[in-house]
């Protein structure tokens, strides 16, 4: 019977830690840490499997493989590769190659209540392999994280990210992101290389990723590398996670269902052989909690709305050598709000063959497909529909055969076919744009570790079809540790971007119009939109042995960004208009800010505190210079985490805070009603009339939201309890006139209210 509590002993002994003052020891599976020394023994809980990946400060990694059924193990950790420590039958107390002394190690476990009596242990591999460093401007976030954090009673990827500093969400029914200044289209969101366009649900209520299949998010808001590019603010890269046992076969591991206040979910995973999956599904009913919400008496608000979601990923392991990684996201929404009917949804397919040719040469292939389509009317007035699906090959190449230096090349082609339809039924006119062409991409880059200083620097070459464009991207990143803990970070680099949103008014839409540049008959050119970003900063981690800091400051510039703007037409241009790009104007602007955080990642409390201030400036074709919409001068978030024990069972308590400025809006002024032939009021219509754009700032945002309640048995069952806006903090979120009042009334519409209802609970077998 395989034990409920393994306890790992070992010591470090491998000499590229030997100068380490302290070290510390993290399983990646579960994040649990202990901190030791060089040579002294130290002690783990570990999860009931038989692979375990232990990382020593977080440089270098070793995959612990155990194939005993007891409750206590140990090993030395010396660096070296393969090394089988205990074979059948032998004791640990008996070995030569064991550094740990019989009375230490059975003094040890005689003071350990939770594990069983040591008997035989039967065979131990130490296996190194190298965890890639993090890389220059890359923020990970684990699932771990992602799950602990309060929200709609769903884990959610985006919002998570939306807790970083110098992200902006722009409202509490939005999981879009704004980061450093830019639009939310300016960010790349990729599955396993796989393109992701417009991840939410319910007007961003929601995000389409399922935490269950998900591994981790590498995110970048800064000096992202050579090999990502079309985007001029961001990368979201989420790795899908590998499925079942490390060394266990089963048909079904670790399944679970899931059920909260608004959604259904399950998922399921196992592992054959040579083969891994994992595959999860998720459904809404926030129709029918709201109907019953609103018979109750509880509120006055319902809607017709549902979507879907399933995610999955399989893992094929050829050879040593060779590995095959295919994954699925399909999801769909359909909302019916009468007289206002929208349909909406995502598929991306991503294969991706990675092969280590030699220990000098290593070589990932990738083919990708991605749709995303959308279909908005207005019963009897208007219908819109737009889409893009791109069909993505990609061959990369890295190179590690010269001491400290990893070179990296790829070439990457793009086919895309975007179309946007416009049905006006009032007067029956009909517009078509369907656009489509090639975009090629080479890159070379170059990570440099001379000493203490880490550098990285490449090129990026764009030849976009459609706009007939050659563009080149330069990148540069450079760390430097002066001392020991402490590093100074630079980034700067040219960004291109030739799929953009298209702005037709200050309000956010519910999802992104996206339009190519390209060649028009009236402009000539769209011109692909373009930005220069540079940052520096600087970090320091075990502060007092648990508090990590970082500050960033940054200036960013931002070129050709497109404006739908048909009022620019006049007689002359009119009767050329051929596509959707001779409406469009293109406009301008600027960022700069910078950034605070700090966290505290482990222990019986947990958290972070972060704040940014920044500021950011637009100007569109009309040449006057306003706020964006998601301009926001300043932000507070903080996290803190209660973990009342994490045995067996766990009990958690997790608070989340946000205080920021409120977002830019367009005054109202006045009215003007058009009086009757009988002097009746109103007449004909009653106009508002608006003053500068974006010229009034809302009041400042207060949010704090508490889960209370986060319990369970490890990987047996989880019960949760959430409440939003605990201090019922009225955050405005749209300002609009009763026109058919006399006088008109201006109505204050809030966000989320105090919302105690968020359950969910989930059980695995």
């Amino acid at each position: 019977m395989i034990p409920l509590v393994i306890i790992f002993f070992g010591i470090v002994s491998d000499p590229d830690f030997a100068s380490s003052d302290s070290l510390q020891i993290e399983v990646l599976e579960t994040g649990a840490t202990v901190n030791t020394k060089f040579n002294k023994q130290f002690k783990l809980e570990l999860p009931t499997d038989t692979a375990w990946n232990i990382c020593v400060n977080s440089e270098k990694c070793y995959e612990l493989k155990y194939f005993g059924k007891d409750s206590v193990f140990s090993a030395e950790i010396s660096g070296k590769e393969n090394v089988v420590w205990f074979e059948e039958n032998d004791s640990p107390l008996a070995t030569s190659h064991s550094p740990l002394a019989k009375e230490s190690f059975v003094d040890t476990v005689a003071q350990s209540a939770a594990v069983e009596q040591v008997t035989e242990l039967r065979k131990v591999v130490v296996q190194l392999r190298k965890k890639p460093k993090r890389k220059l401007g890359e923020s990970v976030v684990s699932a771990k994280n992602i799950k602990r954090m309060p929200g709609l009673a769903e884990a959610d990827v985006m919002r998570s990210i939306q807790a970083l500093p110098g992200v902006v969400a722009s409202s509490d029914f939005s999981t879009k992101i704004y980061v450093r200044g830019g639009a939310s289209d300016q960010n790349l969101f990729l599955l396993d290389n796989g393109i992701v366009y417009c991840p939410t649900h319910f007007f961003g209520l929601f995000s389409t990723f399922l935490v269950e299949a998900v591994d981790d998010v590498k995110f970048y808001k800064s000096g992202f590398p050579a090999e990502y590019g079309n985007r001029l603010s961001s990368v979201a890269a989420i790795n899908s996670r590998k499925g079942g046992n490390d060394t266990l076969n089963e048909w079904f591991s670790k399944n679970s269902i899931k059920i909260s206040t608004f959604a259904a979910q399950a998922h399921t995973e196992g592992h054959q052989g040579n083969a891994r999956w994992v595959v999860a599904a998720r459904s809404t009913y926030i129709k029918q909690i709201l109907d019953a919400l609103k018979a109750a008496g509880a509120t006055d608000f319902t809607v017709d709305y549902k979507f879907t979601d399933i995610q999955g990923a399989f893992d094929y392991k050829i050879n040593e050598d060779e590995n095959l990684h295919i994954a699925l996201y399909t999801g769909s929404d359909i909302l019916n709000f009468s007289p206002i009917f929208v349909n909406w949804g995502n598929t991306v397919i991503p294969v991706n063959y990675q092969w280590k040719v030699n220990d000098k040469w290593k070589s990932n292939i990738g083919f990708s497909y991605s749709k995303f389509y959308q279909d908005f009317s207005i019963k009897d007035l208007l219908g819109m529909e737009n889409g893009v699906s791109t069909l993505a090959i990609r061959q990369s190449l890295a190179y590690s055969g010269i001491e400290n230096h990893t070179f990296a090349y790829g070439y990457d082609l793009e086919f895309s076919k975007i179309f946007f339809i416009q049905n006006v039924q009032m007067t029956g006119q009909k517009f078509e744009d369907k656009p489509q062409g090639f975009h090629h991409i080479f890159y070379a880059q170059d990570s440099w570790r001379p000493s203490s200083w880490d550098l990285r620097y490449g090129l990026r070459f764009n030849y976009h079809e459609l706009s007939e464009h050659f563009g080149v991207e330069p990148r540069f990143a450079a760390s430097w540790e002066f001392a020991e803990d402490q590093k100074l970070e630079f980034y700067t680099g040219y960004y291109f971007q030739y799929l953009n949103n298209l702005m037709f008014s200050d309000m956010e839409a519910l999802n992104e119009f996206y339009y190519p540049s390209r060649k028009t008959a009236v402009n000539g050119t769209v011109k692909p939109s373009s930005s220069i970003l540079s940052a520096v900063g600087y970090s320091r981690s075990n502060i007092l042995g648990m508090f990590n800091f970082n500050t960033e400051a940054y200036y960013k510039t931002q070129n050709n960004l497109t404006v739908y703007n048909e009022s620019s037409m006049d007689d002359s241009t009119a009767s050329k208009v051929k596509s959707l790009g001779d409406m469009i104007t293109l406009g301008e602007g600027y960022s700069f800010g910078y950034e605070l955080s700090l966290q505290k990642p482990e222990g019986f409390l947990s958290g972070s505190i972060n704040w940014n201030q920044g500021w950011s400036v637009f100007k569109d074709g009309t040449n006057k210079a306003y706020f964006p919409n998601w301009h926001q001068p300043f932000a507070l978030k903080g996290d803190l985490c209660f973990n009342w024990f994490e045995e067996k069972y766990f009990l958690r308590t997790s608070f989340q805070l946000k205080w920021a400025s409120g977002m830019p809006y367009t005054p109202y002024l006045g009215y003007m009603a058009q009086y009757g032939m009988d002097n009746s009021f109103p007449g004909y219509e009653v106009e508002s009339y608006r003053g500068n754009r974006n010229a009034t700032m809302q009041t400042p945002y207060f949010r704090l939201d508490a889960k209370l309640i986060d319990w369970g048995k490890k990987d047996k069952w989880n019960f949760g309890f959430t409440i939003l806006n605990l201090t019922d903090h009225k955050n405005l979120f749209y300002v609009f006139y009763h026109t058919e009042e006399n006088p008109p009334k201006e109505e204050r519409i809030n966000q989320f209210p105090f919302f105690p209802l968020l359950l969910n609970w989930e059980y695995y077998f």
